[in-house]
């Protein structure tokens, strides 16, 4: 009688056990997800495990959107991708490409193997991010990070980025980049031969047999690192490198055009058609010449003479523009201009409130620290050149510093552009991260255009420098050019009143913080989750979530890991592309990460998630609100997801959330 049971009985359980392994794979997925197809036309796949699903939509929504690691994107002819990563980074991927995306954390022994190129990588940098196009093209427009680095990888080679703006296509057996902005560090298959790439310049590269390399710039030049010398290659030259580690030999050839190979022993010249192979002791690393094809020649000394096989041409050894690369280097630029003897508050003059700051703030840096200080406005001349630098960028002395900082008087004029040029040229040679920050109380009164210098200078010297700007006691028309200034330079503008506030916004700034708060005067727009602007609460664990959308007077105590779902006046959609937290100036908050995801569908999901936000405490009265931009988006709901803690606290404290956005009308 039992009998009849069994079968229907298994059936559950085998239907449990799918399900219980389904959402422990959805679990699993949901960490995993890289980034969403957030626009596409034609035919797209997306390969997740051993399961191909087109992308398809159903009115605004993207079904089969997400991208998860390892998971391929496919595009066929007259089909195209837009891929939007959690940082905010976006890939274009053009018809008949081929895709993969993956993630791993960066070990020691990764950089002790020196796998990724000096200048592209800092030592901070724990994730790697590797998109591999394994055939087609994309242009990518990477988010710049200190710890996340983007690889490019093809079957020619690995390009290394932090943060920029490139073309990549990988057709019939060719790489080619072409760089807009930033730096691009260029490794070939194997590690043989690695090379920098500036922005402005568009090249080939090929790999036509193992541990053979050719490259030839059609934009721009390059200097190519062989292990034997550094090889220039001027537009429309090809050289090609081949390594032969079991020989522990090394072969350049030119393909077009003349190639000058700088070596310990002098520069050589190499020809069209003429080529040299290089035998390297793996001991010593002596080099020496081993057979020559064509008149090839070395310059010595102004002379020239013809290269022979058996010529020794010194030792093998890294690049010394590799020292230090991954040391950071720290630049102030001090506004000693007139209008810093106004007082603030009726007590301290600005200058004496940023001399405090600034003379507490470096005797708390690292020892190893590389500083430099620059200033403006501080002669008697009150010209527009009136620019020092009275501590060149080197190792910190702090003595000396302080020393320095506290001799200053406010004299002159304001030339920020011009300041900002100085400095970019003083630390345009050094290797390695590259901080400019400028401290300042007003705008440019010397006819220069600080946002342009600013521009100028991250064309130029790529990722590798960032220009931060802290604010002290500024109008409007002042708060409104820095604000500029620090985008366009890759930082952040950090609002201070006082000589405590700057000091905490130069840790911010040193840290690798954002830029910490502003007054509710800076935030423009209304916040949509109030009733009043057609926002409502949907789904929370407690009431007190609702606390958050209906003012500031009380603190709502919140688990940790919880979240809470918003809707919209009558579910409609709403446009909105920024989110305040109120942080009343709380450094034991247990607040320290969340998550924002949207909704098309329901309340209940599926939702995708449009970032990740690092909460940063310790707000003040005049300055509680922390905002967090992100690219527009559109949707129904939104959940506020808290994601992590300092400490083992369970409860974190909630003021307020503001959504700035708009909704949308139902004939929109």
């Amino acid at each position: 009688m039992l009998k009849r049971y069994y079968i229907p009985a298994a059936i559950l359980l085998v239907l449990l056990l799918s399900i219980h392994q389904t959402i422990l794979s959805q679990e699993e997925d949901a960490e995993d997800r890289l980034a969403v197809v957030s626009k596409y036309t034609g035919k797209v796949n997306v390969r997740h495990n051993l399961m191909v699903k087109p992308v398809t939509s159903i009115g605004n929504r993207i079904r089969n959107s997400a991208v998860y690691k390892r998971d391929t994107v496919i595009t066929k002819t007259a089909s195209t991708a837009n891929l939007l990563f959690n940082d905010n980074t976006t890939v274009e991927i053009s018809e008949e490409s081929n895709i993969s995306i993956d993630t791993k954390t960066v070990t020691d022994r990764d950089r002790s193997e020196r796998k990724f190129t000096k200048k592209a990588s800092i030592a901070q940098q724990d994730i790697v991010r590797n998109i591999n196009v394994k055939m087609g093209k994309l242009l990518a427009n990477i988010t710049p990070s200190k710890s996340v680095l983007t690889e490019f990888e093809t079957p020619t080679g690995v390009a290394t980025v932090r943060g920029t703006k490139l073309d990549i296509r990988f057709i019939a057996g060719i790489t080619s980049i072409s760089l807009f902005e930033g730096l691009l560090g260029f490794t070939s298959a194997g590690n043989e031969v690695g090379f920098d790439i500036t922005p402005g310049t568009s090249l080939d590269v090929a790999a036509p047999k193992a541990g053979t390399v050719t490259v030839s710039p059609k934009e721009g030049a390059l200097e190519i690192a062989t292990g034997i010398g550094k090889a220039i290659v001027e537009k429309d030259e090809k050289v090609s490198v081949s390594v032969d580690t079991d020989k522990a030999e090394t072969s350049i050839s030119s393909e077009s055009g003349s190639i000058a190979l700088v070596t310990n022993a002098g520069t050589i010249s190499i020809d069209k058609g003429e080529a040299m192979d290089v035998k390297v002791d793996p001991v010593t690393g002596d080099m020496t010449v081993a057979d020559i094809e064509g008149d090839v020649v070395i310059t010595t000394d102004g002379v020239t003479t013809t290269v022979q096989p058996g010529i020794h041409l010194g030792t093998a050894k890294e690049d010394d523009a590799d020292d230090g690369a991954d040391k950071s280097h720290l630049l102030f630029i001090f506004d000693s201009s007139k209008s810093m003897n106004d007082l603030i508050d009726g007590k301290e003059t600005k200058l004496e409130a940023a001399k405090k700051a600034l003379s507490d703030f470096v005797a708390i840096l690292p020892a190893d620290l590389s500083v430099g200080l620059e200033v403006y406005g501080h002669m008697e001349t009150q010209e527009c050149d009136d620019i020092e630098m009275i501590v060149p960028v080197g190792k910190l002395d702090v003595a000396e510093m302080q020393q320095k900082i506290n001799s200053l008087h406010a004299f002159g004029q304001t030339p920020v552009a011009a300041a900002l040029e100085k400095a970019a040229a003083a630390m345009r040679s050094l290797a390695g991260d590259k901080t400019i920050v400028l401290i300042s109380d007003g705008v440019d009164t010397c006819d220069g255009d600080p946002v342009r210098a600013a521009e100028r200078i991250r064309e130029e010297m790529g990722i590798d420098v960032n220009i931060q700007v802290a604010g002290l006691s500024v109008d409007e028309s002042a708060k409104e050019q820095l604000k500029e200034t620090a985008t366009a330079g890759g930082g952040n503008y950090y609002a201070a009143d006082n000589a405590q506030q700057l000091e905490r916004s130069l840790k911010d700034i040193e840290a690798g913080k954002p830029a910490s708060m502003v007054s509710a005067e800076d935030i423009e727009g209304p916040n949509i989750l109030l009733r009043e602007h057609g926002g409502q609460i949907v789904m929370a664990p407690k009431d007190e979530w609702k606390q958050t959308i209906d003012g500031v007077e009380e603190k709502a105590l919140v688990p940790l890991y919880s979240s809470a779902v918003y809707a919209f006046k009558y579910e409609q959609l709403a446009t909105f592309d920024t989110f305040v937290l109120y942080t009343p100036g709380e450094d034991d908050t247990n607040l320290k990460e969340f998550e924002l995801l949207v909704s098309d569908r329901s309340w209940s999901g599926p939702f995708r998630s449009i970032g990740k936000f690092q909460a940063q405490n310790g707000g003040s009265a005049g300055t509680p609100y922390q905002p967090f931009t992100f690219p527009e988006a559109t949707s129904r709901y939104l959940k506020v997801q808290l994601e992590s803690n300092y400490g083992g606290g369970r409860l974190t404290g909630l003021y307020e959330f503001q959504l700035l956005g708009e909704l949308k009308t139902r004939d929109e």
